[in-house]
């Protein structure tokens, strides 16, 4: 049975942004196509428990994050979050290490849906991070999958009347931006070509 712990040590790290990261999401097309996931397709409702990502940086809601995803642990929690259309938590590392090791996490983070993807042949994948609401974490699950599990509480922040919808429209352009500069700049695999929705 998973153990709980209130937010204290022993907390599993994750890997740094856009140069860190490692293991497989693949899409469902070709693995070298690279895609921009709408709004639409990401639309689902929150759950309270929700994988955590501990970072080095900070995401706030309504701005983007590109990250390079290469760690196992972290494969699976982005193929399980593109699987299921469901969000993760972003959380600044309170101590600890980012990769490879344990990190400890602040209190409060921001809920991340994924908005762009691009895999790469070995397994790692580019992917662009969409902050969204913020969160309180209540109890931190450290043996119940690879990565931690928060048990949080969302924040009442009230947004302004039709703030999201216009910032939804920019932040879609500005995730396939982020996507092209990915697929053109990735030392490794340089010939790589931007789809056809990247090019438009």
């Amino acid at each position: 049975m998973p153990r709980s712990s209130r937010i204290a040590p022993a907390v599993r790290p994750a890997p740094r942004t856009a140069s860190s990261l490692r293991p497989p999401v693949r899409w469902r097309s070709s693995p070298w196509s690279t895609r921009v996931i709408t709004s639409r397709e990401s639309t689902v409702e929150p759950v309270p428990d929700i994988p955590l990502f501990p970072l080095g940086t900070v995401l706030f809601p309504g701005t983007l994050l590109p990250l390079h995803i290469f760690e196992p642990r972290y494969r699976l929690l982005v193929q399980r979050s593109l699987e299921r259309k469901a969000p993760f938590g972003v959380v600044l590392i309170r101590s600890g290490q980012e990769v490879g090791g344990h990190a400890e996490p602040h209190a409060v983070g921001t809920e991340a849906r994924i908005v762009g993807l691009s895999p790469i042949a070995d397994g790692r994948s580019y992917i662009v991070a969409r902050g969204e609401r913020r969160f309180a974490i209540e109890s931190v699950v450290t043996d119940a999958e690879p990565y931690l599990v928060g048990r949080v509480r969302y924040l009442d922040e009230q947004d302004g009347p039709d703030a999201a919808a216009r910032v939804a429209e920019a932040l879609d352009a500005l995730g396939a931006y982020l996507l092209g500069v990915v697929a053109v700049t990735d030392g490794s695999h340089g010939e790589r070509s931007l789809s056809d929705e990247l090019k438009d």
